[in-house]
């Protein structure tokens, strides 16, 4: 691709020029900085290493491994032992160490945004988020809960701003790669054993062995049950949030040559919880229907305003969910071959996964079976890639490939029935989407004399989306008929093609061997996706995102200081909107496009070593994130005042409203500290993590307030077993209360409200690690 073809139009060489001012102003100001970006060790710790100097990170960004300081893209990296040392044992857990990262979790998907970029719509199957997962190099259209557990990771990465070359699918807002652990040539096994707060036991267990020579095998297993939850029902007095999952995880890695590796990667997982559901009001009131005879003992006479449990002081109570939870199995695998030949390295990822969940909700406003609604959801995806990549020692890096990605999900069906709708009456909604994804790229870097090095890259995709839906109410002694709106043909079928046209362009310059300094213009897409429920309609039109950055990245002080830095400047074009109102099948959820939205802003990270053993951490980010244009806005009203009732949505104009899940201010400071004693080894880490303000909606009607969490761990390694680590931990040890997630919805009879999951409260707990 050559330079001509990348046109810059005024508009946008102005926002260059003024994140460029602007970057060198904050380098400036950063004399002696006091914030920065957690960029933890990511690749093992080679010989002559010490501990009184930074690790060198390794990660692969561009789809190579590459020392990070050397990559013009925004990244933080984690190891998997820092990742725990720091309380981080799930993916929903790293908004904790990146302030530019936050992940909301819903019907037991969690669904992550990037510097404002993401929607929070885990309830509509067949949509995927605009931050693109992949574990072990393969995609995942899903995050389910017991995928989200770090306990065999090797390393995770962050890439920040829209991956639309070399990681086209659907990243927008950027892209998370999770590395598991490989076997190697000597055998290794590590086990946990734990136990915290809430009756919750945890276990890990990790093998890995040589077969032979050329063969090598591994397998890691894991899980957490915990079996008493911080809240309960007010109403028949079972316990509320708790669950269980757990995971299987096999690889085996053969090396016929020096020239061959082939990774075969096999894995099942389990969960069942009650997490990431709504189990109560945020405030304001519910407003029953009356059904005509009196309420059975517990329930509130439904012509009472009723507020919610929070208002009253039990925060973690619940009144009006009688039985909640999401059932989950999921299995997969995945093959990669690595092929050297004479002019390039051949890569071929091959990945398959499918899943069968069931969300159970049941609601007891005025009577157990007021409102039932069981999902079954199918999801099941493949993919390839072909990858064609200049050898290691090339002057100019390129890389050629191929993606293809067939994804079907949606619900099979899901059920409405109870009190709501009439003894016996029930209501069957099907909404199933498959895509069909092609897509071509190429990338290359190519050095402009000594210090300087262009990069230029494009990728052209394809997505086919084809769509299914039907509704139907049956109601005894009557019959079977619709339940589609007038004039909504039923069943529904529907076909859609996207094409889109992503690329990027880089220029970094290295000042010396420690400094570096980038500028890049991007595109990212996240294509179309139907509204499954029910799935009667259009499908959601394509989020497009032009991104500009400017940044650099530095080691100071024979590599005891770390400072990386970037601002940022996002244009999105019809950013993908959730939305929950009422329909003729009593509730629909489903995605609107706004006109436009901006998001903009900087991050700035420090990591040092101050004396031996001892490192320091802190993060920034200042996010500026707002609709520019959405004058389809939903608003919502009532609700949030006692003796009113939620009702919309209805259209106005959102311009100029804050993006949901997206904070103005987010700043991460930590510390550990390792040191010998005569006794043994000690390891402690503090980590605090401040998040302001965050809007749950479009129409930015209800915030989650600002909030500091506080997490510890301290680990013992005694002298004279010396294989044997005990450990202690503590999450949220300030004992905040907030909400993890929370939505509006305007069902019908009255019972809609703003409805809300409470995040954990205190936990801590102990550990026994065993290694061999």
């Amino acid at each position: 691709m050559a330079l001509s073809n990348v046109r810059i139009v005024p508009q946008h060489a102005r926002r260059i020029r003024k994140l460029s001012h602007n970057l060198l102003l904050c380098t400036a100001l950063m004399a002696a900085p006091s914030f920065g970006q957690q960029l933890d060790t990511a690749a093992s710790e080679s010989a002559g290493e010490t501990s009184d100097r930074l690790q060198e990170i390794v990660v692969t960004a561009q789809r190579r491994a590459e020392n990070v300081q050397n990559v013009p893209v925004a990244i933080s990296a984690f190891g998997g032992d820092s990742l725990k040392a720091t309380g981080v044992t799930s993916i929903l857990q790293l908004k904790q160490v990146d302030p530019s990262l936050n992940t909301s979790f819903n019907q037991g998907v969690a669904f992550p945004s990037l510097r404002g970029i993401g929607n929070i719509a885990a309830g509509l199957v067949g949509n995927e988020a605009s931050v693109a997962m992949y574990v072990d190099d393969v995609y995942y259209t899903r995050l389910y809960s017991s995928l989200l557990n770090l306990g065999d990771i090797d390393r995770v990465e962050v890439l920040k701003g829209p991956q639309g070359t070399l990681f086209g699918r659907n990243a927008t807002g950027g892209a998370i790669q999770v590395f598991t652990r490989d076997p190697g040539p000597a055998t290794e096994v590590h086990m946990t054993l734990g136990y915290a707060n809430y009756d919750t036991i945890s276990g890990q267990a990790y093998i890995s062995t040589p077969i032979s020579d050329t063969l090598s095998w591994n397998i890691s297993a894991g899980g957490t049950d915990q079996r008493d939850g911080w809240g309960h029902s007010v109403v028949n007095g079972q316990k509320e949030y708790l669950g269980k999952n757990w995971t299987v995880r096999s690889k085996l890695v053969w090396e016929p040559g020096d020239r061959t590796r082939v990774k075969i990667v096999g894995f099942y997982a389990f969960s069942k919880e009650d997490f990431g559901l709504p189990h109560d009001v945020v405030r304001g009131s519910y407003v029953g229907t009356p059904s005509g005879n009196p309420p059975p003992a517990g329930y509130p006479d439904p012509r009472v305003i009723v507020p919610s449990l929070g208002d009253l002081g039990n925060f973690y109570g619940s009144r009006f969910l009688y039985r909640n939870f999401v059932r989950q199995k999921t299995y997969g695998g995945s093959l990669r071959i690595d092929q050297e030949l004479d002019f390039a390295d051949l890569v071929s990822i091959s990945g398959f996964k499918k899943s069968k969940v069931l969300s159970f909700n049941q609601m007891s406003q005025t009577s157990p079976n007021f409102f039932l609604l069981p999902q079954y959801i199918d999801n099941d995806d493949i993919s390839q890639e072909i990858q064609i990549k200049s050898h290691k020692d090339s002057r100019i890096s390129w890389i050629v490939g191929a993606y293809y990605l067939r994804y079907r999900a949606g619900y099979n069906p899901a059920q409405i029935y109870g009190d709501i709708l009439g003894p016996g009456a029930i209501i069957n909604l099907t909404g199933l989407q498959t895509v069909n994804s092609y897509s071509a790229f190429g990338q290359a870097t190519a050095p402009l004399g000594g210090a300087t090095n262009l990069t230029l890259g494009v990728r052209g995709s394809m997505d086919r989306l084809r769509g299914f839906g039907q509704q139907f109410i049956t109601i005894p002694g009557v019959g079977t008929f619709s339940s589609a709106g007038a004039g909504v043909p039923n069943p529904y079928r529907g076909n859609k093609t996207f094409r889109s046209l992503t690329w990027k362009a880089a220029l970094d310059h290295h000042f010396s061997g420690d400094v570096m300094g980038y500028l890049s213009i991007s595109r990212g897409f996240k294509a179309g996706t139907y509204n499954t429920f029910p799935l009667a309609t259009s499908p959601a039109k394509p989020e497009v995102v032009d991104a500009y950055e400017a940044g650099f990245k530095s080691e100071l002080w024979d590599r005891r200081v770390r400072v990386n830095g970037a601002l940022f400047w996002n244009e999105i074009k019809d950013p993908q909107v959730i939305t929950v109102l009422p329909s003729s099948s009593a509730v629909s959820v489903g995605l609107v496009n706004a006109q436009k939205a901006r998001s903009r802003g900087f991050e700035v990270g420090v990591n040092a070593v101050v004396v031996r053993g001892a490192e320091l951490r802190a993060d920034a980010t200042y996010l500026d994130a707002k609709y520019t244009k959405f004058t389809n806005g939903p608003f919502f009203t009532g609700g949030l005042t006692a003796g009113t009732t939620i009702a919309g949505p209805f259209l106005g104009d959102a311009s100029g409203y804050a993006l949901p899940n997206s904070s103005r201010w987010r700043f991460d400071v930590g510390a550990s500290y390792t040191f010998e004693s005569s006794i043994g080894k000690w390891t402690g880490d503090i980590n605090a993590s401040y998040t302001g303000r965050v809007s749950w909606s479009a129409d930015n009607a209800y915030f989650q307030r600002a909030i500091t969490l506080v997490n510890a761990s301290l680990n013992f390694t005694p002298a004279s077993f010396d294989n044997v680590t005990f450990g202690l931990w503590g999450k949220n040890l300030g004992n905040v209360k907030y909400y993890a997630y929370a939505e509006q919805n305007a069902l019908g009879g009255d019972v809609g409200g703003y409805r809300a999951e409470a995040a954990a409260p205190r936990t801590w707990g102990g550990t026994i690690s065993v290694k061999y």
